[in-house]
């Protein structure tokens, strides 16, 4: 580049009997220069890679090793009894499931506030393609993290300005994809045990299979190998018959239930933007806020497991934007095809679906 060798040909054309302190002093002057150069252009984002790198390592330096968290009168007994079972579920990731990461989760940040990290997603207004970030290493993604809620709200509110769908919600789980040995947040052990599971079994599979810029496909594989192998996991650990293993099918039952629902929902808003594509603003405005209330009023229509969880749910589908439904497609929209993958490959067996070369 260009530009990468000005200051060694401003260098060059020094006298070659001059100060070298002087030398030194235009070699700071000039990287001064384009350090501020590059702050103007790209301020915001280097920014908040600062941020991002300042929050991963708070997280990072300041978790206690779990013997010390079993400790302390910071965790109630519910996330004591996961942060025990905890070992047991790293076992099973790995010799059940083939999966990697072994050495993560040996360590516990306790959080000191109900949420430690924010999750930005954005949509088209009038259609249901998701807005993409840029990363280094992991290339393109529909999602953006933040550990300081003030700035996620601040991004959400300019992508809004920009005629976006944009929603920040919380997140209850955090990855490295290996680079470091992840704690565990100590609000992910108050989940229900069948649900701790799923969530550490889902981050390993991050860990074990990621492909760059394929977001929908990572997130899919390590939600159905979450649920499948937790189902595993529990019904190994506590019977067919226990209270946790039941607790988790009907769980994963209205999972199920809810996909088809929310894949038919969005087959339902394409068909109409596409319908409504020519009309102005203000009568796209209006179909999109009837099709919400008509998914609204489906949803309290359906039978689930978990009653009063999706009848909160749907009350709040009224006030639903299109970036519900891309996330919702992120983590499930191929669970379909990895399931008849891992069945006609694989014989139904996760562990040599993940371990394979090939897939």
């Amino acid at each position: 580049m260009a530009g990468k060798d000005k200051p060694h040909s401003i260098i060059k054309r020094e006298n070659s009997k001059s100060n070298p302190m002087s030398k030194r002093k235009k070699l700071t002057l000039i990287g001064i220069a384009m350090l501020g150069m590059v702050i103007m252009a790209f301020g915001n984002t280097i920014s908040y890679w600062l941020e991002q790198a300042s929050g991963q390592l708070n997280i990072l330096y300041s978790s206690v090793p779990i013997n010390e968290a079993l400790n302390s009168s910071n965790l109630s007994e519910i996330q004591k009894a996961n942060l025990e079972l905890l070992p047991s579920i790293l076992h099973f990731a790995k010799n059940d499931l083939g999966l990697k990461g072994y050495d993560n989760y040996q360590k516990v940040f306790i959080e000191p506030t109900e949420t430690t990290l924010w999750s930005l997603s954005a949509s088209e207004s009038f259609s249901l393609a998701p807005y993409k970030w840029y990363y280094p290493v992991i290339g393109e993604a529909g999602y953006r993290g933040f550990f300081n809620e003030k700035r996620g709200l601040k991004e959400r509110n300019e992508l809004r300005a920009q005629g976006w769908d944009a929603s920040l919600g919380r997140v209850s789980a955090w990855s490295t994809l290996g680079w470091f040995n992840d704690p565990i947040l100590s609000n992910n052990l108050l989940l229900a045990h069948g649900e701790f599971a799923r969530l550490i079994i889902h981050e390993l599979t991050h860990v074990t299979v990621f492909i760059p810029g394929d977001d929908v496909f990572n997130e899919n594989l390590a939600t159905y190998v979450g649920n499948q192998g937790a189902l595993l996991f529990i019904k190994k650990e506590f019977g067919e018959d226990s209270g946790e293993y039941k607790n988790l099918v009907d769980r994963l039952e209205d999972i199920d239930h809810f996909e088809v629902l929310m894949q038919g929902f969005s087959f339902f808003l394409d068909s109409m933007y596409t319908s409504v594509s020519t009309l102005s603003i203000e009568e796209k405005l209006s179909h999109k806020n009837r099709a919400f209330s008509k998914i609204a009023s489906r949803l309290r229509e359906e039978k689930f497991n978990d009653s009063l969880r999706v009848s909160s749910l749907a009350d709040s589908a009224i006030t639903w934007d299109n970036t519900d439904f891309t996330d919702f497609l992120q983590y499930h929209s191929q669970q379909d095809s990895i399931h008849d993958v891992c069945n006609t490959k694989f014989g139904g067996s996760i562990k040599k679906m993940m371990t394979s070369p090939t897939e």
